[in-house]
């Protein structure tokens, strides 16, 4: 029989709760801006917005690498 599951971005913003309870993996999105990071890996929502309030050049997002996908799916 076949392995079936859910795989998500971090864009879906679920809660560990939910992800855990429902077996949903979630890949993270990247943030590109003085830095780059791992959306809630290296850096929490919380630390984005206050970021984004002093920003001067806005912060831009790209997808989680194919990669990224082929861990989760493995």
């Amino acid at each position: 029989m076949e392995k079936i599951g859910i795989v998500t971005d971090s864009t879906c913003n679920l809660s560990e709760k939910i992800l855990k309870e429902n077996r949903i993996e979630s890949v993270s999105l990247y943030i590109h801006s003085q830095e780059e990071y791992k959306k809630d890996v290296d850096i929490l929502p919380s630390e984005f917005y206050q970021q984004l309030k002093k920003a001067v050049i806005l912060p831009t997002t790209s997808q989680p690498s194919s990669m990224d996908f082929e861990k989760v799916y493995r």
